[in-house]
């Protein structure tokens, strides 16, 4: 009965080194841009191993005391609510930039993207009007919203309003190459409604 006992305590333990190197070889084929930006957690429950991605961490700075640090509303959700810090008068069929108060650095190889709520464009016909907006990895001065009012009635934005949303992503560079032929394919130069209304 001992001799079973270590038995099979020695492949539980052999099971779960095999799960480790092969975790581990896994993760090695990642970019060590990835890695760098990501705490990986590795614990062992109910016999798996299981992988934790921690969120990458964007800072933030309030440039005024009206400022509201970007928060997601609902676990799960992508974006990151933005807020006025000033009233702003958005005129019917025109638009203001309305500003945040806050200025972020972004890890490297990232970008936000600002984009529109969903509720406004529904409710008030406003949205962002270069939506998605794209703020750079090096960009550090204020977040400014572009918000356009499509309605008959113009639209006040009141300090702490929630104006937009922020969604991290990640951003690939890409060498360029200058060619005399490009590839054919089935679409070729057919642009727009080339495949139907």
């Amino acid at each position: 009965m001992l001799n079973i006992a270590k038995m099979s305590s020695m492949c539980a333990i052999l099971i779960a080194v095999y799960r480790f190197l092969f975790l581990f070889c896994t993760l090695a084929r990642f970019e060590m841009g990835s890695l760098s930006i990501c705490h990986i957690r590795l614990y062992y429950k109910f016999k798996k191993v299981k992988v934790k991605m921690l969120n990458t961490v964007i800072k933030y700075k309030k440039l005024n005391a009206l400022a509201v640090e970007p928060k997601y509303a609902k676990a799960g959700d992508a974006g990151l609510d933005l807020y006025a810090t000033a009233e702003v008068v958005i005129r019917a069929k025109s638009w203001a930039l309305v500003g945040t108060g806050l200025a972020i650095e972004l890890p490297e190889g990232y970008e936000a993207q600002v984009r529109s709520r969903s509720g406004l464009a529904l409710k008030h016909g406003v949205f962002v009007l270069n939506s998605p907006g794209t703020i750079d990895e090096g960009y550090r001065d204020e977040l400014g919203v572009i918000l356009a009012n499509f309605s008959d009635s113009d639209y006040i934005v009141r300090v702490g309003d929630r104006v937009a949303q922020l969604v991290p992503a990640k951003c690939y560079r890409c060498a360029l190459a200058e060619v005399n032929e490009l590839s054919t394919t089935e679409r070729g130069s057919g642009g727009f409604g080339s495949s139907g209304a």
